[in-house]
């Protein structure tokens, strides 16, 4: 398709769909009002200019659509906990994309490890000896466990936890656990 120059059809170009937004003109590619339709469709961030990609209504607009848009955003809105917590919301795994800064923040990690417990690997390693994080992550998926301080895969409580969400997680129970009789008892009955 040739170059879109006219604003109204290129609005509806990017309607239909976000990716057209490669067909408008590079003067239109910056107009807000386009480029918030073409993200809301569809298009990740990776097609708008650099000044959009740190105007926080664009940004919001495709992590809506797809958390990995946050790949795309300004450093300073990866560090925007709004911006991130609706990417998370969108897809766990867009914590990845985050800050360092809120990868430990608690609530956004919370926010992560509660819809997908294996981003506990990617959070800091403060937070990976937090007890009420690493239960909410083991709690959706048990072998999070894994990623867990080695103090809390000793804790009998988060073990437990893990366990009854998966059997597998016994891999990564700690030295401690595995040496206490009545608690391999206890999970033992688990399975029984």
């Amino acid at each position: 398709m040739d170059i879109i120059y006219n604003k109204a059809f290129a609005l509806l170009a990017v309607k239909v769909s976000g990716y057209m937004l490669e067909s408008v003109s590079s003067e239109l590619q910056n107009d807000k009002e386009i480029v918030l339709a073409a993200v809301s469709a569809s298009c990740y961030l990776e097609d708008v200019s650099i000044e959009l990609r740190n105007d926080k209504d664009v940004v919001l607009a495709a992590v809506n659509h797809s958390g990995y848009a946050l790949e795309y955003a300004s450093m300073e809105l990866r560090n925007d906990k709004e911006v991130v917590l609706a990417a998370i919301e969108n897809d766990a795994g867009a914590i990845r994309l985050a800050s360092s800064e809120l990868k430990s923040d608690k609530e956004t990690v919370l926010a992560a490890v509660s819809n997908d417990g294996s981003m506990l690997k990617c959070v800091s390693t403060a937070l990976r000896d937090d007890k009420e994080v690493v239960l909410a992550a083991v709690e959706n998926c048990g072998d999070a466990l894994k990623y867990a301080s080695s103090k809390l895969q000793n804790d009998k409580e988060v073990v437990l936890a893990a366990f009854k969400q998966s059997k597998d997680s016994f891999h990564y129970i700690g030295e401690e656990l595995q040496k206490d009789e009545g608690f391999i008892a206890e999970l033992t009955a688990l399975i029984e």
